[in-house]
């Protein structure tokens, strides 16, 4: 079970190309954060300020940050290479994860309920809750079928670089929001 009140918590994000996954579990022996995202390199620019926030985030958790290559296969075809995404990601989910899916037809969610959505994954008896951003095009049909609960970051369609800042924001404003820290209004 996670315990956001009393510990702090791991947050795993994953990196692969044109797809972010964050999974977050606590971890009593050492709490470390990673952090995945899923696309080309990151430009520089992107890079400083993911690492910003990360570092904020840090003050609440570790992070760590990992890189998987996307379209492993090279191929042009597109469904094949989201089913070989699909499979990478999900050797990476566990069956006990709480699965966050991102996506462009999630619900709608504000800030506040996105801090209420990462303390409520404590209550789920999971051991990290895991946030998927799908590439380009979208995710596949084991995660989907995996995913928890749905949700987007915008009504418009965000490059990978840009929806992994915007996690990331938005991961450090719940934690401010849970703490009743002063960075929410």
């Amino acid at each position: 079970m996670l315990e956001w009140e009393n510990s702090k918590s791991c947050f795993f994000f994953r990196c692969e190309e044109e797809r972010v996954w964050i999974d977050a579990a606590p971890s009593h022996e050492s709490d470390s954060n990673a952090c995945g995202h899923c696309g080309e390199k990151r430009a520089q620019g992107v890079q400083l300020v993911a690492e910003g926030y990360m570092d904020k985030i840090k003050h609440y958790c570790l992070m760590e940050d990992i890189q998987i290559r996307s379209n492993p296969k090279n191929t042009a075809n597109v469904g094949v290479q989201i089913e070989t995404e699909d499979a990478m990601i999900m050797r990476h989910i566990q069956p006990d994860d709480w699965v966050v899916m991102l996506d462009e037809n999630g619900s709608d969610i504000s800030s506040e309920q996105m801090s209420k959505l990462v303390e409520d994954a404590g209550l789920t008896g999971s051991s990290r809750i895991s946030f998927c951003i799908g590439g380009p095009y979208g995710h596949g049909p084991q995660l989907r079928k995996r995913a928890n609960v749905s949700i987007r970051l915008s009504s418009m369609i965000l490059n990978h670089q840009i929806a992994f800042i915007v996690l990331l924001e938005q991961l450090y404003r719940a934690w401010t929001i849970l703490k009743g820290q002063k960075y929410h209004h």
